[in-house]
């Protein structure tokens, strides 16, 4: 039966029948790719007095000074095709790892589309991970709008834990470092463009100019062959002549 069932999924793929997913794979790291913009309207009134510098994106540690309303374009955009397959996300924070459970049950990051404040698909967690340079997978939530998402487009990632008020009054109980994001779409790799191969061009052979044909020289050992022919010729008819005079001398 089993084997009877597998013969025919095989049939099945072969014609067609069944869709197969074509898979694009989308990895962003903090530091390896100029990528990472801090989006700078999201700043709110006082808040960089607050804290001791802006957000920035730190090369193998993660986005730092990330605090609440703050917001970071991806500038790659990315080809969702039919959908979102699965995506998974790293985040780093000194905090035990069930700080902000525990304290901030809330937290989250969004991961918007088109805007800072564009359509939310998905969201994650913040974990705590006991210093700010271990990374840990952070749990992602892929929402109702990232289900349905389809064709290009430019990733926000904006920082919701807390509120920027909490954060000037200095209620906020932690913040946390965002490093990777990996999105798995149903979208297929684009084909490189083969690079055309320089066409040589051909070098024309030299024309070569006619030899001239030599004169042709009379060849005099025919014509010495020739004369010779002629002289023994006469010499046999001369002979033939005196002989016969000859005879009829004698007859007489």
């Amino acid at each position: 039966m089993y084997k009877k069932l597998v013969l025919i999924i095989l049939f099945l793929l072969i014609i067609g029948l069944l869709p197969v997913h074509a898979e694009r794979t989308y990895f962003f790291q903090c530091g390896d790719r100029t990528l990472w913009e801090p989006v700078e309207e999201t700043y709110i009134e006082g808040q960089q007095e607050k804290e001791l510098g802006p957000i920035r994106v730190s090369r193998g540690i993660g986005i730092g000074w990330f605090k609440a309303g703050n917001a970071v374009e991806i500038l790659e955009p990315v080809d969702f095709g039919e959908g979102i397959i699965s995506m998974s996300a790293k985040v780093a924070a000194q905090y035990p790892e069930d700080h902000f459970e525990t304290n901030m049950p809330d937290a989250r990051f969004e991961i918007r589309i088109d805007s800072h404040d564009g359509p939310i698909i998905a969201y994650v967690k913040p974990i705590g991970t006991t210093s700010w340079e271990i990374m840990e997978d952070a749990e992602v939530e892929i929402t109702e709008e990232g289900k349905n998402v389809k064709g290009e487009h430019t990733i926000f990632i904006v920082n919701r834990i807390g509120t920027p008020e909490e954060y000037l009054e200095g209620t906020i109980k932690g913040s946390c470092n965002f490093n990777e994001l990996e999105i798995v779409t149903d979208a297929e790799e684009p084909t490189p463009k083969p690079t055309p191969e320089p066409t040589e061009t051909p070098t024309k052979a030299p024309t070569q100019s006619p030899t001239p044909s030599k004169t042709p020289i009379p060849d005099k050992s025919n014509n010495y062959s020739y004369v010779i022919f002629i002289i023994i010729g006469a010499a046999v008819v001369l002979g033939a002549v005196v002989a016969v005079l000859l005879i009829r001398k004698r007859g007489k």
